[in-house]
């Protein structure tokens, strides 16, 4: 067997082996002699896009055209293309492509049937711009209301709730040969560090996990799901060294390939976060991962990190530090997924339209209006078309919506048109909030609307604050949650207080057809409200 791994490793060249144990990512939306480079010294198993690589649907297509051809050219596997296209917040590409929905949008519908929607028109969307890998579903259970990373990423605070929503995604989105990954393993809900920023401690023991963060990591490997993503988050208790979960032998080969009994490609979020960059050297890092059982390895833009990385694989490759076994298996269940998923064989069709469906809008529109939640309050029945709409928004809502439609002020004058006689619009910021707001409603009358929108209040108090001073100056008041439905416990002296679990065009649209109709939306809230937020 050792003489066997030895020729194999030889045979493979352990340059190309190390570099295949990597994806990696980069700057610039064309492809260029240094991204040629990048291929040529990294060598990776694949690339990921993010928003700074990305204009259009035609121009993303063209992008992966090139890197995938280039690739092939320079003799290295078919490249394994990802993205985060989760939906709502994480959602990198904002033209010509359909918005979808956060998942905690779709866990509000209350029915698993509209997470496959989504992810077929995901799926749809993803494969014809030569997309062959998405990082979702979002698996975690989001237990804790603190939590300033996961929150509307997820489908409900319920486990089976969310086992049931991942499946249908998993099985929908890979129908259409893109890999679903699930992520965080073994969970991100219950913290209160964003792993970004810090290392994340979860002091609970594994039956807890079991009972609740497992369980839809447990539904997504029954529904042969490509892959699944670790968490940068320590569970002393399952693992006393502290390490976070992406370097743990204990919680990677012990929890999820031993107990959960799962055998797919496993991926590590990435590598420039502090929980992992700020506490752990490089060589550490390879050596400590690839013996918990990480197949490939996430760098999202540091250059330089990809290229110490690799070298680092081949140092331990050679010396030893490192069981060869575990990366040549890392590298078969690459291949293994490359031919499930007929990347050897699949190719770009030439002439296909870059226009995706109105068909695919009128899908997930109808997903946005069956997860509208009406938490407290009533719908109101004034008079519009006599009525000033007033309206309040959060300038990080402004911005995120301004990616889809432009002038955010002109779209809702767009949506209002002929349904009201007047609309004004007021963005705000939560460090400069507005000094005296009433003055701005000096001319409100009794038939007027003001519409005030909140984004994750919680973590911003200062909306809060502006707010209550509103709320003083004005009747026919609606308080549009549009971020975590937790902060609804501070609102409720509202008329209305609509949860949408995030804000695309869509949901704004749906929103406003539900104010316009005066009924009460079908969505039900997919968490507890805590008082304690």
């Amino acid at each position: 067997m050792c003489y066997y791994v030895s020729v194999l490793v030889v045979y493979l060249k352990i340059d190309m082996l190390a570099g295949q144990m990597l994806m990696v990512g980069f700057d610039g939306c064309e492809f260029s002699s240094e991204h040629l480079e990048l291929l040529k010294e990294v060598k990776p198993s694949g690339i990921i896009l993010f928003g700074r690589n990305m204009v259009d649907s035609v121009q993303v297509r063209n992008l992966i055209s090139d890197f995938k051809r280039s690739a092939l050219s320079l003799g290295l596997p078919p490249l394994i293309v990802a993205v985060d296209y989760e939906g709502g917040v994480v959602f990198r590409i904002g033209k010509d492509v359909t918005p979808l929905p956060s998942a905690m949008a779709i866990g509000a519908t209350g029915n698993a049937k509209y997470a496959e929607i989504i992810a077929d028109v995901a799926g749809k969307e993803l494969r014809w711009m030569g997309f062959n890998m998405n990082l979702a579903p979002v698996a975690d259970v989001n237990s804790n209301p603190m939590n300033p990373i996961i929150g509307v990423r997820s489908f409900g605070d319920d486990p089976k709730l969310v086992a049931s929503f991942v499946k249908s995604y998993i099985s929908s989105l890979q129908s259409h040969m893109v890999m679903a990954v699930a992520k965080h393993f073994p969970g991100h809900g219950a913290t209160e560090v964003d792993s970004h920023l810090d290392l994340p401690v979860v002091n609970e023991d594994v039956d807890i996990l079991l009972r609740r963060e497992l369980i839809p990591f447990k539904a997504a490997i029954n529904s042969n799901v490509a892959a699944i993503m670790t968490a940068h988050v320590s569970f002393p208790k399952i693992d006393p060294s502290g390490l976070p979960a992406t370097l743990s032998k204990a919680i990677i080969n012990g929890l999820l390939r031993e107990m959960l009994g799962y055998d797919g490609l496993v991926v590590s979020d990435a590598l420039e976060m502090k929980a992992i960059s700020d506490r752990f050297d490089v060589e550490e890092v390879v050596k400590c991962s690839v013996n918990a059982g990480v197949d490939l390895l996430l760098i999202s833009r540091d250059v330089d990190l990809m290229v110490n990385v690799k070298d680092c694989y081949v140092k331990v490759l050679k010396d030893g530090s490192v069981d060869k076994r575990h990366v040549l298996k890392s590298f078969q269940r690459l291949k293994n997924l490359r031919a499930k998923f007929y990347l050897y064989y699949s190719k770009l069709k030439a002439n296909v339209s870059s226009t995706f469906s109105n068909k695919h809008s009128c899908m997930v529109f109808n997903v946005c209006k069956r997860s509208l939640t009406l938490i407290s309050g009533s719908p109101l029945h004034i008079d519009f078309s006599a009525s000033k709409f007033f309206i309040f928004m959060p300038n990080r809502l402004k911005i995120f919506l301004s990616k889809f439609v432009g002038n955010v002020e002109k779209y809702f004058s767009k949506i209002l048109a002929g349904k009201v006689r007047a609309v004004r619009f007021l963005s705000y910021d939560d460090e400069h909030l507005i000094d005296d707001p009433c003055s701005y409603l000096i001319d409100i009358g009794k038939d007027d609307l003001t519409i005030f929108f909140l984004y994750n209040a919680i973590f911003n108090r200062g909306q809060l604050n502006l707010y209550r001073k509103i709320r003083s100056c004005t009747s026919n008041l609606i308080a549009v949650v549009a971020g975590i439905p937790y902060d609804a416990v501070h609102v409720r002296d509202a008329d209305a207080v609509y949860a949408t679990y995030g804000l695309t065009p869509l949901q704004l649209k749906a929103l406003g057809w539900t104010v316009f109709k005066g009924i009460k939306p079908s969505g039900t809230l997919p968490v507890k409200l805590s008082l304690n937020v």
